[in-house]
């Protein structure tokens, strides 16, 4: 099953996780927002299997970074995919190597996209590509805040220059990633 942290809270609140449709799944991915340690915990006591918190990112059409059944730790996105490099910079684009620094995420692997498209976009007109993401020697900062344990598992600590929807916090500012316009939601009546 793969859902977001609200849906695994709600399903918990409901008392569905200790039921044998639950039960009988194998394995649970939550993805979208940042896992509480506390619905991690209480999911795998109340269903007896863990949920697998990860991070994936549309630019990269993948799961980036990801806990696994053998190595996973709580409150952690976990740990790098297979083929896929991280790397933790500072404001000025210093690579923070020293474990405990939080800085922004950038991620270089081959399936990063080529660009964004804005709605008037001709097809024949080349994608856009803004700096602040798409870096010259092949990196991309996913606007995400982290930081690297000294076990190598990574933790978010928040967002970049921007703001996404949270359950059940409403929107709030969220980065155009040069598309022409942003819905607020809920719409103003």
């Amino acid at each position: 099953m793969l859902s977001v942290p609200a849906v695994y809270h709600r399903l918990l609140d409901a008392g569905l996780a200790p039921t044998p449709a639950f039960r009988a799944l194998r394995h649970y991915v939550s993805a979208g927002e940042r896992l509480p340690p506390q619905i991690w915990s209480a999911w795998e006591a109340a269903g007896g299997h863990p949920i697998l918190d990860g991070l994936g990112c549309s630019e990269l059409v993948y799961m980036v970074i990801g806990n696994t059944p053998q190595r996973r730790r709580p409150g952690s996105s976990g740990l790098a995919m297979p083929g896929v490099e991280l790397r933790i910079v500072d404001e000025a684009g210093t690579i923070l190597a020293e474990p405990g620094k939080t800085g922004r995420l950038e991620v270089r692997m081959p399936s990063v996209c080529a660009g964004y498209r804005a709605a008037d976009d001709k097809p024949s007109d080349p994608p856009h590509r803004p700096e602040e993401r798409f870096r010259p020697d092949g990196w991309f900062a996913t606007g995400d805040e982290y930081l690297q344990d000294t076990d190598g598992f990574y933790h978010h600590r928040g967002r970049t220059g921007d703001m996404s929807f949270a359950s059940n916090y409403g929107a709030i500012r969220v980065d155009a990633c040069g598309l022409p316009h942003i819905r607020l939601w809920p719409p103003k009546t």
